[in-house]
């Protein structure tokens, strides 16, 4: 298993979004990146100040935010 970096997230003020390494990008804008067909390469290549880690960080994150919630089932 892996382990978020500490360092890697920071939550904003109003804790809606999370920022990567204190930089001013989300790991929203990195995963919408992702599911809309763009490749880590992609990604890296349109926030120069980011490592292929930092896209790794936002993946484990929100694998672990969405791991969290227990959806409510219908009767």
């Amino acid at each position: 298993m892996h382990l978020i970096r500490a360092q890697s997230l920071s939550r904003t003020c109003r804790q809606v979004n999370t920022l990567l390494r204190g930089m001013r990008i989300t790991g929203s804008v990195v995963l919408k990146m992702l599911a809309a067909g763009k490749s880590v390469q992609d990604v890296l290549a349109a926030y120069p100040e980011m490592e292929a880690e930092d896209v790794r960080q936002a993946m484990r994150y929100a694998a672990w935010v969405v791991s969290d919630q227990i959806p409510a089932l219908s009767a």
